[in-house]
C-alpha cells in the first residue's frame, strides 16, 4: 500500500464547512487534542479514515489514492466512499474486488454497506458485524446467534445487543465496552473506572469520555482519537452558504402560496 502524503498537522488546517442535510457548520478540530504529539508519521490520516464525522471523511477522501479501497472505505460512511465501492464494482475485476472490500467493512453501519454485505453470506466477518448497529445487521444477528462474537458485540449501541450484553455481563469485552457510546456503557464505565481501557475510550464520543479524555490527555491513544466524532468542535457557521439556501427556500414559498390555486386562501394567510 502506498504511502499517503505528508500534512503538516495543525489546529487551523483543520477547519471543514457541513453541508450535508443543509447544516451550514464550520469544523475544527478541538485544541485539548494533543496534535503536538505526533509520534509516528500518518498517525492522523490513518486514524480519521475510520471516523465517521463529515470532517474526517472528507480529509481522509482528499489525502488517500483513489486504489486504496480496501483502506478507504473500511468505516467511512461517506457518500464519496460508498461511490468508490460502485466504482470498483464496475472494474474489470470488480467482483474480486467487491468481495476484499466487503469483507473488511461489516462495522460499517452504511444502510447500502449493510445491504450488500448481507446478499454476500460467504463473506460476512461475523465479528465486525457484531459491532454493526445498522437494524438489519440486527436482524442477521438475532437470526444467527450462534455467530455472535462477544468481544465486538459489547461496543454494539444498538439497544438489542445492550439487553444481550445485559443479561450475559460475564461475556462482557471492557476493552470494547469502553468504546462504546450507549448511556448504560458509560454508567458501568462509571460504576467501574478500574475497567476503563483507555486505548479504547479515546474512540468513544459520549460527552462524559470525551470530557475524561480532555483531562487525561496523557492517556489518550492518538491514533483511536483519531478515529473519534467526538474531537471535533463548531466553530463558526457559513452564513454566506445560510442566505444562499434560506433564499432559495423562501423562492419556493413564495411560488407556491401566491399560485393561484390559493386565491381562496390567501385572506386567511393574511394577503
Amino acid at each position: 500500500m502506498g504511502r499517503h502524503p505528508k500534512t503538516e498537522i495543525t489546529y487551523e488546517s483543520y477547519v471543514y464547512a457541513d453541508v450535508n442535510a443543509h447544516q451550514f457548520h464550520i469544523y475544527k478540530i478541538a485544541e485539548w487534542v494533543p496534535l503536538s504529539e505526533t509520534h509516528g508519521e500518518n498517525w492522523w490520516t490513518n486514524g480519521c479514515r475510520l471516523n465517521p464525522h463529515p470532517f474526517a471523511a472528507e480529509f481522509y477522501l482528499k489525502h488517500t489514492r483513489t486504489s486504496d479501497l480496501s483502506v478507504s472505505i473500511a468505516s467511512l460512511q461517506h457518500p464519496d466512499a460508498i461511490q468508490r465501492v460502485h466504482n470498483a464494482m464496475k472494474s474489470t475485476n470488480g467482483l474480486h474486488t467487491l468481495k476484499y472490500v466487503l469483507s473488511n467493512v461489516c462495522s460499517n453501519p452504511h444502510p447500502w454497506v449493510v445491504r450488500t454485505i448481507l446478499e454476500h453470506p460467504k463473506i460476512i466477518n461475523w465479528g465486525d458485524l457484531s459491532s454493526n448497529p445498522n437494524p438489519l445487521a440486527i436482524k442477521a444477528l438475532k437470526k444467527r446467534q450462534t455467530q455472535i462474537c462477544w468481544s465486538t458485540l459489547s461496543r454494539n449501541p444498538h439497544p438489542w445487543a445492550i439487553k444481550m450484553l445485559k443479561r450475559h455481563r460475564s461475556r462482557i469485552s471492557w476493552d470494547n465496552l469502553s468504546r462504546n457510546p450507549h448511556p448504560w456503557a458509560i454508567k458501568m464505565l462509571q460504576k467501574y473506572p478500574e475497567r476503563i481501557r483507555w486505548d479504547s475510550l479515546s474512540a468513544n464520543p459520549h460527552p462524559w469520555a470525551i470530557r475524561i479524555l480532555s483531562q487525561n490527555c496523557d492517556k489518550a491513544n492518538l491514533f483511536r482519537l483519531a478515529q473519534n466524532p467526538g474531537i471535533f468542535e463548531i466553530c463558526g457557521y457559513h452564513y454566506a452558504r445560510i442566505r444562499d439556501r434560506n433564499g432559495a427556500v423562501c423562492s419556493e414559498v413564495r411560488a407556491n402560496r401566491m399560485n393561484p390555486r390559493n386565491h381562496s386562501k390567501w385572506p386567511g394567510w393574511g394577503f
